[in-house]
């Protein structure tokens, strides 16, 4: 069995990415403005969060858009791999921002820079309205596949720095302590490395056909064993994501067969069962009939 995904929900999230990409776009020019203005790292570290979030989002709409092309003779599966191939680029490219932000952190530590605080938490605000709504945008499509959820954790990621630079404006405003802004960068770092690294490894996991988290292989073939007396026996058994909505899993299964009708009954319950019962959409079981030393 081998359902195809749903296109409904393909484009909803290419819609929603769509709108998503031009608020982000617009919040990198306004936040750039605002960080040169006031002369904040925090707030430069926000803008360029923002900047990588709106090139995430335009990888994660081109992925979204490739992975709909059909299989071919070359590609087998399809595209869907791309969906996992950009989610892993946005990983990497936000690890790469997250060291950037440490290191001019360091440097402002070292060489202080005046800035404007309150112009800074303006700016910042702004920038903290516009992520909320992106969210609200993008969240009824986070869950489709791991290119969405990247897309929705960029966004959640700046939301969250977007935070933190107001918070670490109003302390400036309060106590005049400059430093703050190079700690609240360095928070700012943490926070979208934490999630880059989730995302990395999330991807790496399915590129390397790993058994999807929420499943176990041997929990699966006893309750095959236990659901269809017939099976005697299940070897070469393997179960692995091609994306992180697309399971696949292959057997050779020992039964108690007669005839070919058996084989075949045998065969839609065991693909409709673990369909239903696993969520895994594709699978390629191989019926043998099995062999009593008795007989």
């Amino acid at each position: 069995m081998h359902p195809e995904h749903g296109s409904g929900s393909h484009r909803q999230g290419s819609s929603n990415l769509k709108k998503a990409i031009l608020m982000a776009l617009a919040l990198v020019v306004l936040q750039a403005i605002g960080s040169l203005l006031s002369g904040s790292l925090a707030l430069l570290a926000d803008t360029a969060h923002v900047l990588s979030d709106s090139i995430a989002l335009m990888i994660a709409l081109l992925a979204a858009t490739l992975s709909r092309r059909p299989a071919s003779a070359h590609r087998t599966y399809g595209y869907y791999r791309i969906e996992v191939l950009a989610a892993l680029i946005n990983g990497l490219g936000v690890l790469a921002l997250a060291a950037f932000i440490f290191k001019e952190a360091y440097d402002r530590v070292l060489n202080p820079q005046p800035l404007e605080p309150g112009l800074m938490m303006i700016f910042a605000m702004i920038g903290l309205v516009a992520n909320i709504i992106m969210l609200f945008i993008l969240r009824p499509s986070h869950r489709f596949n791991l290119n969405m959820k990247g897309a929705y954790l960029h966004i959640l990621g700046d939301t969250l720095s977007s935070v933190i630079v107001v918070a670490s404006g109003i302390l400036m405003m309060t106590t005049q302590a400059l430093w703050i802004d190079a700690v609240a960068s360095c928070i700012v770092a943490v926070i979208i490395a934490w999630l880059a690294i989730q995302l990395a490894w999330d991807s790496i996991q399915i590129l390397l056909e790993s058994r999807p988290k929420h499943l176990r292989d041997r929990d699966i073939e006893k309750d095959l064993i236990k659901r269809f007396p017939q099976i005697k026996n299940i070897h070469d058994f393997h179960v692995w994501e091609i994306t992180n909505e697309l399971s696949s899993l292959s057997a050779h299964i020992e039964a108690d067969i007669k005839s070919l009708d058996d084989n075949q009954k045998l065969l839609r319950e065991l693909n409709s069962y673990v369909t239903e019962e696993f969520g895994i959409a594709h699978t390629t079981f191989q019926i043998e009939k099995s062999v009593n030393p008795s007989s």
